[in-house]
């Protein structure tokens, strides 16, 4: 399963979220919010360190799809990322 790099914001649109998320009713893309750090013009509720995707979510337990992690976020594991960020 391999998908990227993405060369502008263009190409992640049209095969990221056209081509992955948007392709099957069973898939659900999350942007992941770090409410850690302070709000900006960008980003009024924190920080975008990147996004989680599941597949197969019509089925139980769904299944993890593609994880994308911005370079700032790339040498802290996903896991703190995501500690203390899911606001249901």
């Amino acid at each position: 399963m391999s998908i990227g790099p993405f060369e502008t914001e263009q190409d992640f649109v049209s095969q990221f979220t056209g081509g992955f998320v948007n392709a099957s009713e069973s898939v659900a893309c999350f942007a992941v919010i770090d409410k850690r750090k302070p709000p900006s013009l960008a980003d009024l509720e924190g920080e975008l360190p990147g996004m989680v995707s599941y597949m197969s979510t019509t089925a139980v337990p769904a299944e993890v799809g593609y994880s994308i992690t911005l370079p700032p976020y790339q040498r802290i594991t996903l896991s703190r990322i995501l500690e203390g960020t899911w606001d249901f």
